[in-house]
C-alpha cells in the first residue's frame, strides 16, 4: 500500500506544479520514513492524535508501543521528544531527538533539520533561532517547523513580537492537519499582546476540536478582571499529576494561585502553593518551583519578620543549588533561572550576600542573551546595584534588556530604579506599562510559570505606585484616577 501511495503522491505533486527534481530530492519512500508494520503505524497515529489533544499519558504509551514493534521508527522518537519538551523534561527530549537522528535514514530531510533545530534550542545554542528561521524559510508549508519555531521563541526567548505572531498564525493554518498545538500557542501570543478577543476566539476554536488545556484561555478573562468567567473556563482543564507532566500541572497550579492574588486573596494563594509544595517535597521539580513562587508573593500574605524571610530564602537557594548539582546539563538552565529569581528577591529584601551567593551558583552570566536565565541574572545584578546605592548602574543594566522580549520583572525592577534615581516621570511610565500589560503578566512562560504570581501581584501594585508617583509630581487628578483603579482592583 505505501509504495502505491508514494507513486500517486509524487504524480500529484508534479501535476500541481512542483518541480520533479524537488520531488525526487526532498522525498524518501513512504515505507522508509514511516513503517512497514501497520500495527506500529496505527499506534503512532493514535498516539499523535492523543498528543495534540493534550492526552500525554495515552500518547506516550502508544508511542512506546509503536517503538516496541519497530525500534527504528524514527518519527516516533520525534514525537516522544516534542512531548517531553512540552512537559519541561528537557533531558528526556534531548535523548529522544538524538535517538531519532541515530536513524536519520528513516527521516525526511526536513525532519532532520527540525530535530537539529530543536536540539540547538534545548542546548541554548546561540544559533538556535537562525536554524529555525532557515528551516521555516526552506519549508514554508512544514507546519511542525513553524510551530516549533514559534513555540521555542515563546518558551525560551520570551518573544511576543509581530514576527513570531506571524509564524504562529501560519502554523495555525487550516492547511495544517494537526493544528491544535499551534492554535493554543497562537492564543497565548495574542494574550501576551492584550488581544483578548482574538485570544478567546482561537482558544474556543481549539477547545471545540478537542484541546483540553484551558489555563491560558482562563487567563484571558482574568487579565480583564472577569474572574467568574476565568473560574468557569479553568474548571474544564483536567487535573494532571505532577509526575506525568510537570509543565502542565505546574502551570495549572500557578494560574489558580495567580487568580487568587489577582482578586486580592493572597493568603489563599499562599495556602494553595504551600500545600502543593508540601505534597511534592523531596522528589518533584515543582516543589522547588512552588517554593520560589511563594517567596515572590508580597509580605502582606507572608507576614514574617526579616530574619525569618532570610531563612526561607536561604533554604530555597540551598535546595535549588543541590537540585542543580544533581541535574543533567539540559535541565540546568531552568534551575539557573530559578536561582536568578531568588537572587533578585534576596537583593530586593536587602540580603545582598545571599543574592550574590545565588548568582555565583548559576551559569546565568554565560547563558545566551535570549534565555530567561540570562535575563534574570542581569535583573538580579541590577537590583544588587540599586540596593548598593547605584541606581544609575541598575538603570543601565535593565534598559539594556529592553528589546520587547524583556521579562515583566525587569520592568518592575526598572520602575523602582527610576524612583531611586529621582526620575519620577520615567518611573511613572514604567508603572503604567506594568499595570496595562496584564496579558503579558500571565503569558510569560519563564520556567513553568515561575514568575506568574509575582507578575500578577505587581500588575496590581503598579496602580498604587502610579498613584504615588503622580502625587509626588503634583498631579492630583491622575493620582486620584490611579488610586481609584487600585481600590477597584483590590478592594
Amino acid at each position: 500500500v505505501l509504495p502505491s501511495l508514494d507513486a500517486i503522491n509524487s504524480r500529484l505533486r508534479v501535476r500541481l506544479g512542483e518541480a520533479l527534481a524537488t520531488v525526487s530530492q526532498d522525498s524518501l519512500p513512504l515505507e522508509k520514513v514511516a513503517t512497514k508494520n501497520l500495527d506500529a503505524l496505527r499506534a503512532y497515529s493514535l498516539g499523535s492524535r492523543n498528543y495534540v489533544r493534550g492526552r500525554f499519558n495515552e500518547a506516550l504509551e502508544l508511542f512506546r508501543q509503536a517503538l516496541s514493534i519497530d525500534p527504528e521508527f524514527a518519527s516516533v522518537n520525534m514525537r516522544i521528544a516534542t512531548l517531553n519538551a512540552s512537559a519541561a523534561r528537557q533531558s528526556d527530549a534531548q535523548r529522544a531527538f538524538e535517538a531519532a537522528l541515530a536513524n536519520r535514514s528513516r527521516l525526511a530531510p526536513r525532519d532532520i533539520l527540525y530535530a537539529e533545530a530543536f536540539l540547538a534550542t534545548l542546548g541554548m545554542s546561540k544559533d538556535a533561532f537562525t536554524k529555525w528561521g532557515v528551516l521555516t524559510e526552506t519549508y514554508p508549508d512544514y507546519f511542525a517547523a513553524s510551530g516549533g519555531y514559534a513555540y521555542s521563541a515563546w518558551r525560551d526567548a520570551n518573544r511576543f513580537d509581530k514576527a513570531i505572531v506571524a509564524v504562529a498564525e501560519s502554523s495555525a493554518s487550516t492547511k495544517n492537519p494537526m493544528p491544535l498545538p499551534a492554535k493554543h500557542l497562537l492564543g497565548i501570543l495574542y494574550l501576551a499582546n492584550d488581544r483578548y478577543v482574538d485570544a478567546q476566539r482561537v482558544f474556543i476554536d481549539a477547545e471545540a476540536s478537542g484541546l483540553s488545556f484551558t489555563q491560558y484561555h482562563a487567563a484571558s478573562f482574568a487579565a480583564q478582571r472577569r474572574f467568574d468567567q476565568a473560574s468557569l473556563v479553568i474548571a474544564k482543564t483536567p487535573m494532571i499529576a505532577a509526575a506525568d507532566n510537570p509543565a502542565a500541572s505546574g502551570t495549572r497550579t500557578m494560574f489558580e494561585a495567580s487568580f487568587l492574588i489577582d482578586q486580592g486573596k493572597p493568603d489563599d494563594a499562599v495556602a494553595l502553593l504551600d500545600r502543593q509544595r508540601a505534597e511534592l517535597e523531596g522528589g518533584n521539580v515543582l516543589a522547588g518551583i512552588f517554593g520560589a513562587a511563594l517567596l515572590g508573593i508580597g509580605q502582606q500574605a507572608n507576614p514574617v519578620d526579616n530574619a525569618q524571610r532570610l531563612a526561607l530564602l536561604e533554604r530555597a537557594v540551598t535546595e535549588t543549588r543541590e537540585e542543580r548539582a544533581r541535574a543533567l546539563e539540559a535541565d540546568r538552565p531552568a534551575l539557573d533561572a530559578r536561582l536568578g529569581f531568588l537572587a533578585y528577591l534576596a537583593a530586593r529584601g536587602a540580603h545582598l550576600a545571599l543574592a550574590q551567593e545565588a548568582l555565583l551558583a548559576t551559569q546565568g552570566n554565560t547563558h545566551v542573551a535570549y534565555s530567561t536565565a540570562y535575563k534574570l541574572y542581569v535583573t538580579a545584578e541590577a537590583e544588587i546595584a540599586r540596593k548598593q546605592g547605584d541606581a544609575q548602574e541598575a538603570i543601565r543594566k535593565l534598559t539594556g534588556l529592553l528589546d520587547g522580549s524583556e521579562l515583566y520583572v525587569t520592568r518592575v525592577a526598572l520602575s523602582e530604579a527610576y524612583v531611586d534615581a529621582q526620575m519620577d516621570s520615567n518611573a511613572l511610565d514604567e508603572a503604567v506599562w506594568i499595570s496595562t500589560h496584564r496579558g503579558r503578566a500571565y503569558a510569560e512562560s519563564n520556567g513553568t510559570s515561575l514568575l506568574t504570581p509575582f507578575n500578577v501581584e505587581q500588575s496590581n501594585l503598579a496602580l498604587l505606585r502610579a498613584a504615588e508617583l503622580s502625587h509626588a509630581r503634583g498631579d492630583a487628578k491622575k493620582a486620584d484616577e490611579h488610586l481609584a483603579q487600585f481600590r477597584s482592583a483590590w478592594p
